[in-house]
């Protein structure tokens, strides 16, 4: 599955396109500690193409599914405030990308805590060259976040398929975080191992601290993860961060060369 570099530089007026509903922005102060940070690891608002031909597709609606409103919204700041989601009120989101750091396809979208889990999501990868396939993406809540070693089993090497690990990070106090990645055999033989910097979004210095409304997560991937090891059978593949305070979340695509199907590896 490719990085989608093209789509990430797409100016985009909206952060949130709500179908449907005429809302009005709410008048209230922004604490950090009153909203939940969600990831989408990846959003596109055009067909994006790719390897072999393929041309990719994300589609992203959400929902409050609750008895009374919520509050949503993507970025703060150029007088942005929260929006109201009336209850059963369905939405689709327009974020801003990240324009300093164009392979980063992940966003940042925040909800009120009050609310967060009477609001659903519905995030899909659709490749066009097969268009009634499509895979589920999740989109990562702040419990789903690691600041510990992560391992991603049963990666496959073949021929066939092709995978691509990406990384997202949400904060560290001590600027750019970094993470070691190994690749082990079934009898646990290592087979790789290197050091990732998660570019900061944004062009920024640091990575934001946890207080802050970023708009997009630190990010790092490695495509082609498993080219030199086919062969090898399934593999582990292992995320340690080195950068003390780093929160991030990982997960591997495989995506088949002749179909353009893709499966995804994410942390259980």
């Amino acid at each position: 599955m490719p990085v989608m570099r093209n789509a990430v530089a797409v100016v985009v007026a909206f952060f949130l396109s709500l179908a449907a509903f005429a809302v009005e922005p709410v008048n209230i102060e922004l604490d950090r500690a009153k909203y939940e940070q969600l990831l989408v690891p990846m959003y596109s608002i055009q067909i994006v193409p790719g390897a072999n031909g393929s041309l990719w597709e994300t589609e992203f609606t959400g929902r409050n599914g609750g008895a009374s409103q919520a509050l949503a919204f993507q970025r703060t700041g150029e007088g942005i405030e929260p929006t109201a989601l009336a209850s059963g009120q369905t939405f689709h989101i327009r974020p801003s990308r990240d324009y300093q750091n164009p392979a980063n396809p992940g966003v940042f979208l925040y909800v009120d805590k009050e609310h967060a889990a009477t609001i659903s999501f519905a995030l899909r990868l659709r490749e066009w060259s097969q268009p009634a396939d499509f895979v589920e993406l999740p989109v990562v809540r702040e419990r789903d976040f690691s600041s510990t070693t992560t391992e991603l089993l049963e990666v496959p090497t073949s021929t066939a398929t092709r995978a691509q690990l990406r990384i997202y990070g949400a904060s560290s106090p001590t600027g750019r975080g970094d993470v070691i990645v190994r690749m082990f055999s079934a009898d646990n033989t290592k087979l790789f191992e290197q050091t990732l910097s998660l570019t900061p979004a944004g062009g920024v210095a640091t990575i934001p601290s946890a207080t802050a409304f970023s708009d997009n997560p630190a990010y790092a991937e490695l495509p082609n993860l498993t080219a030199n090891f086919t062969g090898r059978g399934n593999v582990r593949v292992e995320i340690e961060p080195v950068t003390a305070g780093l929160r991030y979340w990982s997960f591997i695509s495989v995506t088949n060369n002749a179909t353009q199907r893709v499966s995804l590896i994410t942390p259980q």
